[in-house]
């Protein structure tokens, strides 16, 4: 086809209609391109589907919940995925208070986003959430976001905002108005060492304000986002079971020891307080032997 093409345009002495046999051919080809549908897409379903594999020939390993949220962190940013994510983040929860069930949140990762405005949101928006409804359905009550639009997140109350740029000005985006798409997967843990935790992706605003539409990718990361939260809560549940073995093994062990145990210190004490008996009736038959009478009595 390209060929052919190119056979007409030399054989065009006119320029404006070699201009418009270029745009005719580009339309063709875009046509082509669309219409190969899944076979187009297919390419960029399979470094997704490898990130997956990825994830969980990694829960076989050994590797930590904090390696393996690493390795997805640095994977989702690697050139080759085309991601349109604008940043992406993690914060984790610490309870302050037993009886109020009361939280407080720390940044503690992030990438493609200026660590000056991650200070900044670490510094002066994170202290403030300590009874955020919206990072506690997340993060605590367990809850997913399945790639909301920042406008109909329901408790949202601007805390990203300073992760996107202002909008320029249009009919559609008011001057100050700040706008994306959020999805967000929670990372439990029941241990107090690791608290739980809540992984954020931020996309830009895509479409006009009646109709906005998703960014490419998103949905597919959407997916891998899924896949780390069950990989995760599998790490979670085999360290469960390894603590619980480990102090199951440890009882044994101790109850298994504990009679030998009980043998030998009960032995040393005997021991002990036979060698002190003797040495008392060593010391009195000297005294016997080098005393008599009054200087008996007095030195007992």
């Amino acid at each position: 086809m390209i060929q052919s093409w190119l056979e007409e345009l030399n054989s065009q002495t006119n320029m404006s209609a070699i201009k418009r046999k270029l745009n005719q051919f580009r339309n063709d080809f875009e046509w082509e391109v669309e219409d190969s549908g899944p076979t187009g897409k297919r390419g960029g379903h399979r470094q997704y589907d490898k990130l997956i594999e990825k994830l969980f020939n990694e829960t076989s390993s050994a590797i930590s919940k904090e390696g393996l949220l690493e390795l997805f962190l640095n994977e989702l940013d690697q050139q080759e995925l085309c991601s349109q994510v604008l940043t992406a983040f993690v914060i984790e929860a610490v309870k302050v208070d037993e009886k109020t069930e009361q939280y407080e949140y720390y940044g503690v990762s992030q990438r493609r986003l200026h660590e000056k405005h991650w200070q900044n949101f670490k510094r002066n928006v994170l202290p403030n959430c300590c009874s955020n409804n919206f990072l506690n359905k997340t993060i605590i009550q367990r809850q997913s976001i399945e790639l909301w639009h920042s406008d109909y997140l329901e408790g949202y109350n601007g805390e990203f905002n300073s992760f996107v740029s202002s909008p320029q000005k249009s009919a559609d985006h008011p001057q100050n108005h700040r706008s994306f798409w959020l999805s967000a997967i929670p990372l439990p843990s029941n241990s107090n060492r690791h608290p739980s935790r809540g992984l954020f992706l931020i996309y830009p605003a895509h479409g006009e304000e009646s109709y906005r539409t998703v960014p490419a990718g998103a949905n597919q990361e959407l997916r891998c986002l899924h896949f780390l939260g069950i990989a995760y809560q599998q790490l979670e549940h085999q360290l469960r079971n390894v603590a619980e073995q480990v102090s199951q093994q440890r009882s044994t062990l101790l109850n298994s020891l504990a009679p030998g145990l009980l043998h030998h210190e009960i032995g040393h004490q005997i021991w002990a307080i036979s060698d002190i008996a003797q040495l008392q009736r060593s010391v009195l038959k000297r005294l016997l032997e080098n005393t008599t009478g009054q200087d008996l009595e007095r030195q007992v």
